[in-house]
């Protein structure tokens, strides 16, 4: 699929993509080679990181883990926080055709967010800001946020595929 969003005519976000930190950690996440953590972190998904409710127990487990906004903030804390980072895209990955990029600031159009986020063949409007999905989650503490997004999302998704992966408007 040919590169249609907005972001790909910024200069700052192309070169972004090039960082080489930000390429092994999307390695490291396709390899798998995180996830293997989750056995520890999310018992109960037993090593089937991807199945349906993927997304709604790992959640819960996030929130236990990090329970208020001074644990999401705190340094010690980054590596675990990453890896639910790595698990919500991923999903995105696995099973809706996305793809990590790695989003950066841009003043003119109001972009304050950095990290990883994922590209939508379906949308050439915005990209989804999933370093930003733990911290959301843990300030509305509702322990479905991050499965209600995937949903919604798949059923875009399906809809694109339905109607033959047009290019987006």
């Amino acid at each position: 699929m040919e590169m249609a969003g907005w972001w790909w005519s910024r200069p700052n976000f192309v070169a972004a993509q090039k960082d080489e930190s930000f390429q092994a950690w999307v390695t490291m996440i396709e390899l798998g080679f995180d996830l293997c953590e989750f056995d520890d972190l999310v018992p109960e998904l037993e090593g089937d990181y991807y199945r349906d409710d993927a997304l709604l127990v790992a959640e819960k487990h996030f929130l236990r883990l990090f329970p208020d906004r001074a644990t999401v903030k705190a340094k010690e804390n980054t590596h675990t926080y990453l890896l639910f980072v790595g698990l919500i895209g991923h999903m995105y990955v696995h099973h809706l055709e996305c793809k990590w990029v790695n989003q950066v600031k841009d003043a003119e159009y109001s972009i304050t967010e950095v990290g990883p986020a994922i590209e939508q063949p379906w949308n050439n409007r915005m990209l989804l800001s999933v370093i930003a999905s733990p911290r959301v989650a843990a300030i509305r503490h509702e322990g479905n946020l991050w499965d209600f997004t995937f949903r919604n999302n798949r059923k875009n998704y399906l809809e694109w595929v339905e109607q033959g992966r047009p290019e987006p408007k």
